[in-house]
């Protein structure tokens, strides 16, 4: 792919905001206005300017019509400044909008992570900073491992480019399951949408959810746990590290999941 003259500093200092998500079949996208919402105000945080919605969704649009039909596609939206200068980053005055994409691809396996100590560069932002989280997902596959997983001050937090969260199974039949997520307050990690989602959608009566820091001294503590991205939705974690958990409690998570409706693209 050609990218114009004007944003290609900003592109290889990975100075930009962006946001991915999945389109269906059917053209809509889980949590759309969440994924728009959160790009445009990274993009005044650390831009001072973003991109109008029209121009966007023109974007998404085109790129879209050029895509094989009834598939589900995968879109990365990216917002770079445009004449970036590394000697004056903060004089900006205009956004590109750069949309790529792939077919969805989910794995068909349970997942085995490996832990590693990192933690992204403004965690708390969706910067395409990825460096070092990319970093960690090579060892982990050199490591045989299926990925990696964050934690910072030995307080687990995120993996490269998806959220983590784990379960308790109820003591008796009738007992609820409660689910644990990590605390987003200290800005360590990205609180992400599919989360958020599963979140709003998840039954009271059938769970209860705790917002809290999760150690990993603490993690043999759990009977199930689970990575959430709008990538690959939700996907069981058989272990991590040398710690195993149980894969077939999540399938009614998964469901909850799969029945949230999309929006339209507009």
């Amino acid at each position: 792919m050609n990218f114009p003259e004007t944003i290609t500093t900003a592109l290889l200092s990975g100075y930009s905001v962006f946001t991915t998500f999945t389109v269906e079949k059917d053209k809509r996208v889980k949590g759309f206005s969440k994924h728009l919402e959160r790009l445009k105000i990274n993009s005044e945080k650390l831009f001072g300017i973003t991109p109008n919605r029209k121009e966007i969704i023109e974007q998404i649009e085109l790129f879209l019509s050029q895509q094989p039909k009834n598939k589900k596609i995968l879109v990365r939206i990216a917002l770079f400044p445009e004449n970036f200068s590394i000697v004056f980053p903060e004089k900006i005055e205009k956004i590109q909008i750069i949309i790529t994409g792939r077919e969805l691809s989910i794995p068909t396996k349970p997942l085995t992570l490996e832990l590693h100590k990192n933690i992204r560069p403004l965690a708390h932002l969706k910067t395409s900073n990825l460096f070092s989280s990319l970093q960690t997902r090579k060892k982990a596959h050199e490591n045989g491992y299926s990925d990696s997983l964050f934690f910072y001050e030995d307080i687990i937090t995120e993996g490269p480019t998806w959220n983590i969260f784990f379960g308790k199974k109820g003591k008796n039949p009738e007992d609820k399951d409660i689910l644990f997520f990590p605390d987003p307050s200290k800005k360590t990690f990205l609180d992400g949408f599919t989360q958020m989602l599963l979140k709003e959608n998840i039954s009271t009566d059938e769970y209860e959810i705790i917002i809290t820091d999760i150690l990993k001294k603490d993690l043999h503590q759990f009977d199930y746990c689970a990575i959430v991205s709008s990538g690959v939705g939700i996907v069981p974690v058989e272990s991590i590290d040398d710690i195993h958990f149980s894969v077939n409690s999540i399938k009614k998570l998964q469901k909850i999941y799969n029945e949230i409706e999309g929006e339209e693209i507009k």
